[in-house]
């Protein structure tokens, strides 16, 4: 089977890498290439319509998270996200979860799940006294922890931060969307346990005080308990440990996620093409109510910089009310000099 990734950008596709070891002939380009392909995955939204450009029997999304949800709500490029998923291409899925909610908003689409690899397991045998090593907390979630914690960037740690992720405002360097998953399972890998949003399908993976511990999205502080909470009871770091080695254990290797993707692939290929009246409709349903929640968050925001100047406006006011007249300034100031 002949396979085109197209990627938005620089960078590596871990799906092409696996399905190639698998024994497919994969081609990975960021424009369309030259030559006749049995299938062309897009990776993301952006080369969504390049997609149709590419001259291929079948065509496919390759769906690591809901990019829109990535993207702040004034950026227009949301509405390019949402009705990419419901062009008419078959949908490879890395998630239960991203299933179910790709299932919600596109009833019309079709979908297979494929799964994530999973690295190396290489578990740190060193011992788990001393501060709690945590990679991935940011400053706000680090300045609320009582206990101590010491941050970590490279090597072996104890606990990843999986949070919620901040909005992208700049769309400058275009790059395969991560999966919010990869980085618990490489974490896992390693013998660490994780604290994480149950949000995006992590707790897929994070199942509470079983293989990690989960903290309500936007509350660093809520974080920083749950460290904290790890920090102190030894016992409870070194059982979510445990649990999170053997998911990841049980997890697809990369190897077994490219034969899984290359039957997927196969079945796409056997598969009549798509030809859904109801595509263009839904299309059509996701744009306006996109457009709407655009429309709403640009009202908002006017409506609350006319309240900051109608309240600049009383203050003002105030202030002239409660002022004496230049007239009376002066005679005050005539009569304290006389």
């Amino acid at each position: 089977m002949r396979v085109c990734f197209l990627r938005p950008g620089p960078g590596p596709v871990e799906h092409a890498e696996a399905l190639e070891r698998a024994g497919a002939d994969v081609v990975v380009a960021e424009r369309a290439p030259e030559g006749r392909f049995d299938v062309c995955v897009a990776c993301g939204w952006r080369v969504c319509g390049e997609a149709f450009r590419v001259d291929a029997a079948r065509r496919a999304a390759l769906v690591l998270r809901l990019e829109h949800r990535a993207l702040a709500p004034e950026r227009p490029e949301r509405l390019a996200a949402v009705v990419a998923l419901d062009l008419p291409l078959e949908l490879l899925v890395t998630s239960a979860w991203l299933d179910a909610a790709v299932a919600e908003q596109h009833p019309a689409s079709r979908r297979r799940v494929v799964p994530l690899g999973r690295p190396e397991v290489r578990v740190s045998s060193e011992r788990v006294d001393g501060p709690l090593r945590v990679a991935g907390a940011s400053a706000a979630v680090l300045a609320a922890t009582e206990e101590a914690v010491v941050a970590v960037d490279e090597g072996f740690f104890d606990v990843l931060v999986a949070l919620d992720e901040p909005l992208v405002e700049d769309l400058a360097a275009p790059a395969v969307a991560a999966s919010p998953l990869a980085p618990i399972l490489g974490a896992f890998a390693t013998g660490a346990t994780c604290v994480a949003t149950p949000t995006e399908g992590r707790d897929e993976l994070v199942v509470h005080r079983q293989t990690g511990l989960l903290a309500d999205p936007d509350d660093p502080v809520g974080a920083a308990r749950a460290l904290d909470a790890l920090a102190r009871d030894r016992a409870l770091l070194g059982r979510l440990r445990a649990g999170a080695r053997e998911v990841v254990e049980r997890w697809p290797t990369w190897e077994e996620a490219g034969r899984a993707l290359d039957a997927a692939l196969g079945e796409i290929v056997a598969a009549e093409p798509i030809a859904d009246p109801a595509l263009p409709a839904q299309l059509m349903a996701n744009a306006v109510g996109e457009a709407a929640k655009l429309s709403a968050y640009e009202g908002a925001r006017t409506d609350a910089m006319h309240a900051w100047a109608a309240q600049l406006e009383d203050r003002a006011r105030a202030l002239d009310a409660g002022r004496p007249s230049t007239a009376a300034r002066l005679r005050a100031r005539l009569r304290r000099s006389a």
